[in-house]
């Protein structure tokens, strides 16, 4: 499911990139290995289809198979968008029965849920920031109390005391960098709503929780312990983002602080890391 890469401020009045959007101009080796690598399945199993068409030349074939990754890419998105959505209705107390093909991907969170959490402060919570005068927004999956005992990853450390966290879901395979990349700016964000939001506590740490779609059945953490490196990187690509974008943030200004749905552009269409 494409969604625009700005949001409304509206204490700005302004719009401002999402965190995802601005670490979209990093180069992602590992997302175009991966679609190069479906494209040349779909090219392989493909072309035995229609290998016996002979008015389909090797560009058409080649467009074909290209498209067929695109609309993989599409499903693959949506089926996140899916468990996310599940996962939000979990967390704030509405349990529903998950659909089949996310079935087996959020099975294992409800167990790990209830040993593990001891408060839910913010499901899905909206945070903005701003880094050298740059303004930017996002949206955080989770806020939490993780109880002591809990242990972050396989080589990860186990928790001695009752820790706020924040947490974002991923349904990927692996873990990549930029995951914490992005948790940094939502840290921030969520230290500035801490200061006028008194129910909202300060994070202690950030994690990214990853429910495999690929081989289900198991919650897996991984703590980001680098703040600086990782809040640095996505202040460079933030930087770069501006300068790419800011004649569009202008024209949107322009056309209408009202009807800011008309304004807003899809993002483009990026294999999704979660």
């Amino acid at each position: 499911m494409n969604q625009p890469d700005v949001v409304w401020n509206p204490t700005l009045g302004l719009y401002v990139p999402r965190v995802t959007s601005a670490l979209r101009v990093m180069d992602k080796y590992h997302l175009r290995r991966w679609y190069a690598t479906e494209a040349a399945i779909n090219g392989v199993l493909e072309g035995r289809s229609i290998a016996f068409d002979d008015e389909l030349d090797i560009d058409n074939r080649a467009k074909f198979c290209v498209e067929a990754v695109d609309q993989y890419v599409a499903e693959t998105a949506d089926f996140g968008t899916e468990v996310h959505q599940w996962l939000a209705a979990f967390n704030r107390g509405d349990e529903q029965i998950p659909s089949g093909r996310i079935a087996k991907v959020v099975a294992p969170w409800p167990a790990w849920f209830d040993k593990h959490v001891g408060r839910v402060y913010r499901v899905e919570q909206q945070v903005f920031g701003k880094i050298d005068g740059l303004h930017y927004g996002g949206t955080l999956d989770l806020l939490v109390l993780l109880l002591a005992g809990t242990k972050l990853g396989h080589t990860g450390r186990t928790l001695e005391n009752d820790t706020v966290t924040i947490a974002d879901f991923k349904t990927s395979p692996q873990y990549y960098d930029e995951m914490g990349y992005q948790l940094a700016p939502y840290h921030r964000g969520v230290c500035e709503l801490s200061r006028t939001a008194l129910d909202v506590p300060f994070p202690e740490i950030r994690i990214t929780v990853r429910l495999d779609r690929e081989k289900p059945g198991k919650v897996y953490c991984k703590e980001w312990l680098d703040y600086d490196n990782d809040l640095g990187m996505f202040r460079d690509c933030l930087s770069i983002w501006y300068r790419l974008n800011q004649h569009r943030l202008t024209d949107m200004v322009q056309s209408s602080s009202t009807q800011k749905e008309i304004a807003c552009l899809a993002s483009n269409s990026t294999p999704s890391t979660n």
